[in-house]
C-alpha cells in the first residue's frame, strides 16, 4: 500500500529517516495530497512498536512469531494475556501519548455460537456480543438494558461485466443489468442488518463519498434497454461466484431478479481461488466480488475502480480485469492524489463517482456493516469503522 506513494523495500532507508526521538522524516516521489498521506499513515496496516524490544526477540522472522503472543505496542492497550481460540486480554497503556484510556482492561472471548453469545449478554456475563444472527438482533431490539448499534465497514459488494466479451461491450446491455438488481431486497431480505444499499466505490464515511442511488430494480426498463441494444428476446449470461456465503446467495438472487428482465443467468460457483484466477485472466462474463478498504482514503478504491493507465496489462486493477478503458477518469484519479485542498479533492472524487455510476461495468449494490448488541451502560465503544477495526480506547462503563 505504501508503494502507491512511492515507498518501497528498496528505497525505504533513503526515504524514511529518524531525525530525533520523536521525529521521522519521509521523502515522497511526488507532492501528494496531505489528506492522502495522513489517512495512509494513520491506518492499521502498520504500527509503531518498541524496536529494541522486538529486536531482542526477532529470531529469523523479524519478531513475527514473538509478536503473535507478546506486545511491544505504543497504542492505548497492550496484550496482557493471549490464549489462541479462547481469549485475549488487553491491559491499558498508561503512557499512551493521547492519555489513559477509560477502561483499565478489555477481555475479548472467542465464543463461536451466536446463541451462546446472546445468552451471555442477556445474563450480563459479557458487555458486547459481536456475531449475532439477524434473528437474534431482532429479538434483542428494544430489550431493557440492551442497545443495538450499527457501524459501517469499508467493504462493498458488487458484480462486474467483462467488456472484452462482445455482448457486454454495449453500454445499454450493462445499463440494463444495473436495473435488474433488487438492491433493497438484498439489503432487507437476503442480508438484513449485514449490509445497506450503496451504489458507488467510495464507502460511506470516507472523504468524497456519495449516497446517491441512481438505479432501482426495474425489469421493464431493463427489457426496453435490451431491445434498444438489439436483444428484444433477451440474452444469456454466466456469472462466476465463490461457492460460499454471501456471494453464492447473492448470485442466486440475481439469477431470479434478472430473469424477470429477460436475462437468463447461469451461476458458476467455484472455490474463491478458482474464481479469482478466472477473473484476473479476464475469462469471465459477470463476476461477483467483495472489496475491502485497505486504508481509510478514497484513493485506495479509486485506484482499482477508476484507474487504468494505458499501454500495459494491469491485472491488479479491477478496471483492467473488466476491460474498461478510461483515460480521462484515470487522469482525474491521478490528479486527486495531489490535490492539496481537501474540499477540492473530495469534489474530484464526487465527479469521478458520478461518471463511474453512469458508465462503468460495475454494479455496486451494498456496503457492509457490523451489528452488535451491548449492555446499555457501555458507551463510546465502536465495533468497526471504514478502514479500522474495533476501537476500545473511547469505551466507558457507567
Amino acid at each position: 500500500m505504501y508503494r502507491s506513494v512511492g515507498l518501497t523495500r528498496e528505497n525505504v532507508e533513503e526515504t524514511v529517516r529518524q531525525l530525533g526521538d520523536f521525529t521521522v522524516s519521509v521523502t515522497f516521489n511526488r507532492a501528494y495530497a496531505p489528506s492522502l498521506i495522513q489517512n495512509l499513515f494513520t491506518a492499521t496496516i502498520a504500527s509503531v512498536v518498541d524496536s529494541r524490544l522486538v529486536q531482542q526477540n526477532a529470531g529469523e522472522d523479524m519478531g513475527n512469531t514473538w509478536l503473535n503472543r507478546n506486545s511491544a505496542a505504543s497504542g492505548a492497550y497492550r496484550i496482557g494475556r493471549y490464549q489462541p481460540n479462547e481469549s485475549y486480554t488487553l491491559e491499558r497503556n498508561d503512557s499512551w501519548w493521547r492519555g489513559r484510556a477509560n477502561l483499565q482492561r478489555v477481555i475479548v472471548r472467542h465464543v463461536s455460537e451466536a446463541a451462546t453469545q446472546r445468552l451471555l449478554l442477556e445474563r450480563g456475563d459479557v458487555d458486547v456480543a459481536r456475531n449475532l444472527t439477524p434473528t437474534d438482533i431482532t429479538a434483542l431490539r428494544g430489550r431493557p438494558n440492551l442497545t443495538i448499534a450499527e457501524f459501517p465497514r469499508g467493504t462493498i459488494q458488487y458484480f462486474s461485466a467483462n467488456m472484452t466479451f462482445p455482448l457486454l461491450s454495449n453500454p445499454k446491455v450493462v445499463e440494463a443489468l444495473k436495473y435488474l438488481v433488487d438492491y433493497d431486497g438484498i439489503a432487507n431480505n437476503l442480508l438484513p442488518g449485514q449490509v445497506f444499499p450503496h451504489q458507488s466505490f467510495i464507502p460511506r464515511a470516507i472523504l468524497g463519498a456519495v449516497d446517491t442511488r441512481p438505479y432501482t430494480y426495474d425489469p421493464d426498463r431493463a427489457r426496453r434497454l435490451l431491445a434498444e441494444a438489439g436483444h428484444g428476446s433477451g440474452i444469456a449470461l454466466t456469472i462466476d461466484t465463490a461457492n460460499s456465503f454471501p456471494s453464492l446467495d447473492v448470485a442466486q438472487t440475481l439469477q431470479a431478479s434478472m430473469a424477470r428482465g429477460g436475462v437468463r443467468l447461469e451461476v458458476l460457483p467455484a472455490t474463491g481461488a478458482q474464481v479469482l484466477a478466472k477473473f484476473r485472466a479476464r475469462n469471465h462474463q459477470l463476476f461477483i466480488g467483495i472489496w475491502g478498504l485497505g486504508y481509510p482514503d478514497p484513493h485506495y478504491n479509486a485506484d482499482s475502480f477508476a484507474h487504468n493507465p494505458p499501454g500495459a496489462d494491469n491485472p491488479g486493477k479491477l478496471t483492467w480485469r473488466n476491460g474498461w478503458d478510461i483515460p480521462e477518469l484515470t487522469r482525474r484519479t491521478e490528479a486527486a492524489m495531489t490535490e492539496r485542498d481537501q474540499n477540492a479533492r473530495a469534489a474530484i472524487y464526487r465527479q469521478i463517482q458520478e461518471e463511474f455510476m453512469n458508465t462503468s461495468p460495475f454494479a455496486i449494490f451494498a456496503q457492509q456493516q457490523v451489528q452488535v448488541a451491548h449492555r446499555s451502560n457501555l458507551t463510546g465503544y465502536m465495533a468497526s469503522s471504514p478502514g479500522l477495526s474495533a476501537i476500545y480506547w473511547l469505551a466507558n462503563k457507567g
